[in-house]
């Protein structure tokens, strides 16, 4: 917009301009771009990608991935917006998953829901050994090559954060 000189532009609390904006508001819907779900298929082409023996890097994601996958978390539960915002309060650290008898407990403390982590919620991830994209076996494999303190992050790499899970 092009204001004259010598005019000024007006108040956004003026009430003509405040009705103005709210039947604008009501015309233009506003619509979320939702991300596509993460679908086996995916999980296959993502695997494919790879190479046959798997770096640190794609054990890595891998693993985090397949986290996100069947814990039906958010990629904000897994792994910090970035390595410089890891908060071991609030973000998934390597001792908050323990081996239990039939597979896995992942221990969140932070979720969108639960934001003063105010409770600790469990999850199970269970055995299943004839699956071609295991977790459980994922994420043993990435802790015997990737050795980290309980405190450090999950998914343990300088360069792992939301930016790598995000669609472009």
């Amino acid at each position: 917009m092009h204001i004259a000189p010598g005019h000024k532009f007006p108040s956004l609390k003026e009430f003509a301009i405040r009705v103005t904006l709210g039947g604008v508001d009501r015309v233009v819907l506003h619509c979320p771009v939702r991300a596509p779900p993460v679908t086996p298929h995916i999980f296959k082409l993502v695997q494919h990608s790879f190479s046959p023996d798997f770096s640190p890097e794609e054990i890595t994601f891998s693993c985090a991935f397949l986290f996100a996958f069947f814990l039906l978390a958010r990629i904000s539960n897994i792994v910090p917006v970035s390595v410089c915002s890891f908060d071991s309060h609030k973000h998934l650290c390597r001792g908050d998953i323990v081996s239990a008898p039939r597979g896995l407990t992942v221990m969140f403390k932070w979720s969108k829901t639960n934001q003063t982590g105010s409770c600790h919620l469990q999850l199970p991830l269970v055995e299943i050994p004839n699956l071609p994209l295991y977790p459980v076996a994922m994420f043993h494999r990435m802790c015997a090559l990737i050795p980290a303190h309980s405190s450090m992050p999950a998914f343990v790499l300088q360069s792992l954060d939301r930016s790598l899970f995000s669609y472009h």
